[in-house]
Parts: structure tokens; C-alpha cells; sequence
């Protein structure tokens, strides 16, 4: 793997499980009581699949194309994942982007993403992020067991849900963090097939900013005869496994360099 030595930057951690470098400082605002994991209304279902289809994906695959250079190497896995409700889990080293690569790696099935509950901190996009498919993660009891039964009717509608095991933005990074199984553990309970998405980033020819190469692995299946959290842990280790030998392969260049603090 190449270094881009030139003007690199350096990012030095403290805590690969809890630092994040998205840079977004947003302050966090509730969801509030009145908040609504699903929304069925009529005019918002009209205002969902028109914002989601014909505003967002055209949008985002030119951002993606023109922008941030990123492709799929083997997008044709996905499509065992399309007649059925279905797991996305990725790393996490795009603040905006990642959030594009599962809508289009399934399209046309909607992709639904599951998030930090700071991007609803926005003014103004709260609705858009809603119509976009963002479940934000519950912070409180109400919240938590609104969340997971949004996931388990997304799922059960057919859709995609994607998750990010990481939790937390490190951009450009070229490794896989440490995560544990709590992520997994929706994951096993639904019998649903699980991909595997690693963003690998590898060096354009003439320019500084390296492109991201999008590679897809699975269908994995929790194990039936392992209880629910036997069968995330095996989940979790399929995802870790499945991660660190994609970046290990083709990952060739090191566009921001993450230096532990002493």
C-alpha cells in the first residue's frame, strides 16, 4: 500500500471505539415525544417516493460518479438480496457518502439507514432524512423499542436496512475498527440474509484524492441452531473476517495517515 507522503494529513486517536473525525459539531436535539419512527400517511408516502426517487438518487449518483469517484467492484451480489428484506453492514470512513453507497448498491429496492440521531439535529432536513430512509438509534427505552420494531416492518416490507458496526466516522481510513455484536443483534433475530460492504480506496492516476472501490460479499444467514446472540457474535465475526481480508487486498493507498496518541 502507497503512502501519499505529499501534504499528507495526519489524525492521531486516543479510543478506536469511541474517537469520531466526521467534524460535523452538530448539537444533538431530542427526537421529542411527537417524533415518529413511521410515517404512513398518504402525502408523506407521495412526498417519500418523489424525494427518494426522483430527487436523491439521480442526485446522489452524479455526487458519487463526479465527486467522491466511487464504484462497485462486484455489485451483481447484491442482486441475490433483492426478492427479500435483506442486512447491509459497512465500515464506516465517509461522512456523506457512505450513506449513498446502499441506495444505490440496491436499487430500485429502498435502502433504509440506520444513524446517529445527530443528522435529525439539521434544521430544516429532519422531513428530507425521514423521506431518505434514516432510523435514527432511540436513546431512551420508547425510543429503542420504536427503532427496532421500524426495522423489523422494514425489513418485513422487503426493504434494505443497512448498518455500520463502527458507529463512528473515521474518514479515508484504511483498516477495520473493533466492533462488538450489539449491532448484530437485530440482524439475527430477523433470519434475514446479511451483505457484507467494504470500502476500499485505492489511487487515482492523476489526482491526490484516492477513489473508493465498493466491494460486496454474502449472502450470510445467522445460524438456526445458535440462540440470537450466539448467532450475532457469529454474524459480527463473518463481518470483522469478511472486512479485513477486502482492505487487506485492495486497499492501495493511504490518503489520511491515523496515528495513536502516546
Amino acid at each position: 500500500m502507497k503512502s501519499l507522503k505529499a501534504e499528507q494529513r495526519v489524525i492521531c486517536y486516543t479510543d478506536e471505539l469511541h474517537d469520531d473525525f466526521a467534524g460535523l459539531n452538530i448539537k444533538l436535539k431530542p427526537l421529542g415525544e411527537g417524533y415518529r419512527y413511521m410515517r404512513t400517511g398518504l402525502f408523506f408516502r407521495i412526498f417519500e417516493f418523489i424525494f427518494y426517487y426522483g430527487i436523491m438518487i439521480p442526485v446522489v449518483y452524479m455526487l458519487q460518479k463526479v465527486y467522491n469517484h466511487q464504484k462497485f467492484a462486484n455489485r451483481k451480489v447484491l442482486k441475490q438480496g433483492k426478492k427479500d428484506g435483506c442486512f447491509l453492514v459497512s465500515n464506516h470512513t465517509q461522512v456523506q457518502s457512505d450513506s449513498y453507497i446502499g441506495p444505490l448498491g440496491m436499487f430500485p429496492k429502498k435502502c433504509f439507514i440506520i444513524s446517529n440521531p445527530h443528522v435529525l439535529s439539521i434544521r430544516g432536513l429532519r422531513l428530507g432524512m425521514q423521506a431518505y430512509g434514516v432510523i435514527p438509534l432511540g436513546s431512551n427505552l420508547t425510543e429503542k423499542k420504536e427503532f427496532l420494531h421500524c426495522v423489523e416492518t422494514r425489513i418485513r416490507e422487503g426493504n434494505a436496512v443497512i448498518v455500520y458496526p463502527e458507529a463512528h466516522v473515521w474518514p479515508y481510513y484504511t483498516k477495520i475498527r473493533p466492533f462488538d455484536e450489539q449491532a448484530f443483534c437485530y440482524l439475527s433475530k430477523q433470519k434475514k440474509p446479511m451483505f457484507v460492504l467494504t470500502n476500499c480506496y485505492q489511487k487515482r492516476r492523476f489526482f491526490k484524492k484516492p477513489k473508493i472501490v465498493t466491494y460486496a460479499d454474502g449472502p450470510f444467514y445467522p445460524n438456526p441452531e445458535s440462540s440470537s446472540l450466539e448467532a450475532a457474535r457469529e454474524l459480527r465475526d463473518i463481518a470483522y473476517e469478511t472486512m479485513c481480508k477486502r482492505v487487506k487486498e485492495h486497499t492501495t493507498c493511504e490518503y489520511i495517515r491515523y496515528i495513536k496518541a502516546q
